[in-house]
């Protein structure tokens, strides 16, 4: 048998980089295939249209969010510690992003919603999908720390939701001012919203 390819992969993940950091907008099938090192009949067997990839890569970024949440539930830590953890997370790709692409690319899916929502009602669906997972993840972290006594009367809902737009909001920052460090620095900021001193999350 012949060897399996790899071809799929390496056009969703060089689409990773390339959309993150040009927009979707700005980047064309021809560009993806020559920086994948692919033919676009390669790309037109795996995806019959542009559009057919960037679903891939929300399905990517999903379960790439999904992974960090599982990562720190596996950490053992207290659960708000863990909810520093995604924010220190957060700020350790946005270095790889600098390491690989010179600048802060941002958050995948926040980038796209600024790009897509108002144009195409299934992507803006799919994207909404990924924040709600998103909250889940923020809520069952809470819920946790609610259960273990690391705090009391919460909303947990109310607040995931509000973590996920601070997360959004200071990952955004961090791209507009070109710095990992600010992710970091504010992640206390997500503590605060459920009203949690940062010493209580270490």
């Amino acid at each position: 048998m012949g060897r399996k390819s790899d071809a799929r992969a390496r056009i969703i993940g060089t689409s990773w980089m390339l959309f993150r950091d040009k927009g979707y907008g700005g980047v064309g099938v021809q560009e993806i295939c020559e920086a994948a090192g692919v033919k676009k009949g390669s790309f037109y067997h795996f995806f019959p249209s542009k559009r057919d990839l960037i679903l891939a890569f929300i399905e990517r970024a999903e379960g790439m969010f999904m992974g960090m949440f599982e990562h720190v539930g596996a950490s053992g830590r207290p659960y708000l510690a863990q909810i520093r953890m995604i924010f220190e997370m957060d700020a350790g790709a946005c270095v790889e992003d600098v390491q690989q692409a010179g600048r802060v690319l941002g958050c995948p899916i926040g980038n796209l919603a600024l790009e897509f929502v108002g144009s195409d009602e299934e992507i803006r669906e799919r994207l909404a999908g990924v924040f709600s997972k998103m909250a889940g993840g923020f809520e069952g972290l809470i819920n946790g720390a609610l259960e273990a006594g690391e705090i009391e009367g919460v909303d947990a809902k109310g607040s995931s939701r509000a973590i996920v737009a601070y997360f959004e909001g200071v990952t955004m920052l961090a791209k507009t001012g070109n710095d990992p460090g600010i992710v970091e620095t504010l992640a206390d900021g997500a503590l605060a919203l459920i009203g949690v001193m940062p010493a209580r999350a270490k």
